[in-house]
């Protein structure tokens, strides 16, 4: 759970780097597809977007576009995820905000269990009732 939770931490200061100085957006997106089993966790910013070719490079460990960057963030998201099955995706074009997605597998009898990050039922919340925090 604290990998888990450092990761989407990660995600999230990644975001605000991104946003720098601009007016913009951090969404963070919770989510369980029972009928898959996969619990979803999303951080969204309108910042200035990650170009194709970067984004092929992202997860590689030392790979930093960041001046003052060690290229270690990512490739630990990477990791804490995969070390639960899970996967992490990017989508993004350059100019028009990024969106990373984790995917993790949970027991479908079950659900989401207590601990550090919930999930919230699709089918019991209504996105338009998420909690939306802009950022100056």
């Amino acid at each position: 759970a604290a990998r888990l939770e450092e990761a989407v931490l990660n995600l999230a200061q990644n975001s605000l780097e991104a946003l720098g100085d601009r007016e913009g957006r951090i969404t963070l997106t919770t989510a369980w597809h029972r009928e898959s089993g996969i619990a979803q966790i999303q951080v969204e910013d309108t910042g200035p977007g990650i170009s194709a070719g970067v984004r092929e490079k992202i997860f590689r460990s030392g790979y930093t576009t960041k001046p003052s960057g060690n290229g270690l963030g990512l490739s630990s998201v990477k990791r804490a995820v995969s070390a639960l099955q899970g996967s992490v995706e990017v989508e993004s074009d350059k100019g028009g905000g990024t969106r990373f997605i984790i995917k993790l597998p949970l027991d479908a009898e079950t659900g989401p269990r207590g601990g550090g990050l919930s999930m919230a039922d699709p089918h019991l919340e209504d996105p338009g009732n998420l909690i939306v925090e802009e950022l100056a």
